[in-house]
């Protein structure tokens, strides 16, 4: 006779391997994906560069880093820091990289203990005045607020001053430092300055200054001729000229403002590793290179050549900027502005 009940708990035992041996499996699949996801997948980056630069950085970091790809939320500098700062507050950081237009909010979120420290195995190419002594930022590209002005209506001017002349009145412009960290920047430096202060935002006021959006703004409305002179970026200026905009800019008698574009990493982010690859892409000898050519910004290292038309670190003529003084000022500084303007 045959034993049914031994054949019976052979097929169940046989069964409940088979079911073991999935379950397994499965686990060991989602213990692999999970370790996967913290070498590559996609890396969250917070930004106010301009939005045509992260378009063609994206499809670069994804080619020359597989495995990894970028997930880009862009918006101006203020927007960055009140959205990391509520973020911080609901105890659930979403990105993995910060980029922005200059150091004093790259102060501010290092303050915030938001930061985190790494460092960079490009670090020995950028000069220690380009980066946080720390690790907690380095810079990535320098961005200068220069004089830009439409070359149909204005000669090449030699000085901030040309912006009070009265052949030029209500045909100036500033871009709102609410909204650009650069701008702010600008701002800070101008108004430091003994020999400008408060006095000289006053003038162009006076003179029928308006206060811009940003610096977009400021550079189409001089290339559409609807403003004369403004204070504007100058990789956006040129990016304008090399397309045939009648625009041009001056570095003027008393300097142009150099700005550090900060990029550093956020403490608690989802992705750490894709963080430091992509912060170690951007300050690569390749990306610099990339920048340079393509946006026409000034490179952080000292082994990149920028192309023909672009300055080096150490042609610039730049005024004394006080990064601590813009820090602890911002606020000010930007409602005062925006007093005067609006006058």
């Amino acid at each position: 006779m045959l034993n049914c009940s031994g054949i019976l708990n052979r097929r169940v035992l046989s069964t409940v391997l088979k079911n073991l041996v999935c379950l397994i499996l499965v686990l060991v699949g989602i213990v692999s994906i999970e370790a996967q996801t913290k070498t590559s997948g996609i890396v969250t980056i917070y930004t106010s560069v301009p939005e045509n630069l992260m378009n063609e950085i994206a499809p670069l970091f994804a080619k020359a880093r597989p495995g990894y790809s970028l997930k880009v939320y862009r918006s101006g500098t203020p927007d960055i820091m009140a959205k990391l700062e509520a973020e911080a507050k609901s105890g659930k950081i979403n990105a993995d990289v910060v980029w922005v237009a200059e150091t004093t909010s790259a102060e501010d979120l290092k303050d915030l203990n938001l930061l985190r420290p790494y460092t960079s195995s490009e670090a020995t190419n950028i000069p220690a005045q380009l980066k946080d002594a720390a690790g907690y930022y380095y810079g990535s590209r320098l961005i200068n607020m220069v004089l830009a002005y439409n070359t149909l209506k204005v000669k090449e001017p030699k000085s901030w001053n040309a912006m009070l002349d009265p052949a030029y009145r209500g045909k100036v412009g500033i871009p709102s430092p609410a909204n650009s960290g650069s701008a702010l920047y600008a701002l800070g430096s101008i108004v430091n300055r003994a020999d400008m202060g408060w006095k000289f935002i006053e003038a162009v006021r006076a003179n029928g200054g308006v206060q811009l959006k940003n610096n977009s703004d400021a550079v189409q409305k001089v290339a559409s001729g609807e403003i004369f002179l403004a204070i504007a970026l100058d990789y956006q200026v040129k990016n304008f000229r090399d397309s045939g905009s009648p625009i041009s800019y001056a570095v003027p008698e008393e300097g142009l403002v150099m700005v550090v574009s900060p990029v550093a990493l956020l403490k608690g982010s989802p992705n750490p590793k894709g963080g430091e690859i992509f912060l170690e892409y951007v300050l690569s000898k390749d990306c610099q290179e990339f920048m340079s050519a393509s946006q026409s910004v000034v490179p952080v290292r000292t082994d990149v050549t920028p192309p023909r038309g672009v300055p080096s670190l150490e042609t610039l003529k730049a005024m004394q900027s006080d990064a601590v003084f813009i820090k602890k000022n911002k606020g000010a500084l930007v409602e005062h502005f925006v007093s005067i303007m609006t006058k």
